[in-house]
């Protein structure tokens, strides 16, 4: 079990990364696999009487997870290049003080990967979600 939570928490890890936050978010082998380890010791503490019960709580959660975090990797690109481009043509804050477009968004120098862009579910080794 805890060599599937560290594929787990392997791909969770690699979602910045797709999302253009920087190469330093995947996770080194040995990392994994202390997350994998540490959330089986986790599990396992748990009475085997409750693990059945947390187990239908967590599963019937995980679909509503699995939406938010899909609509957020969808998104989220697209907030991006839209700030992006504001900021390129010279959008500027009111009267509240400065806002999202006077400076470029991180990621945007180096362009902002898609969930549907192919390198980018490539380094996540297929998609996320299936």
């Amino acid at each position: 079990m805890a060599d599937a939570l560290a594929e787990l928490w392997d791909a969770v890890y690699r979602v910045p990364q797709v999302l253009g936050m920087g190469d330093h978010w995947p996770l080194a082998p040995h990392e994994a696999q202390a997350l994998g380890k540490a959330t089986d010791n986790l599990i396992r503490s748990i009475p085997r009487g409750r693990r059945s019960a947390l187990a239908k709580q967590i599963m019937r959660l995980l679909p509503w997870i699995s939406f938010a975090a899909t609509v957020y990797i969808i998104t989220y690109p697209r907030v991006v290049v839209s700030q992006y481009a504001g900021n390129a043509k010279g959008v500027r804050a009111g009267a509240n003080g400065p806002g999202v477009h006077d400076q470029a968004p991180a990621g945007a120098a180096r362009g902002v990967a898609t969930w549907a862009d192919p390198a980018a579910v490539a380094r996540l080794g297929g998609t996320f979600f299936s």
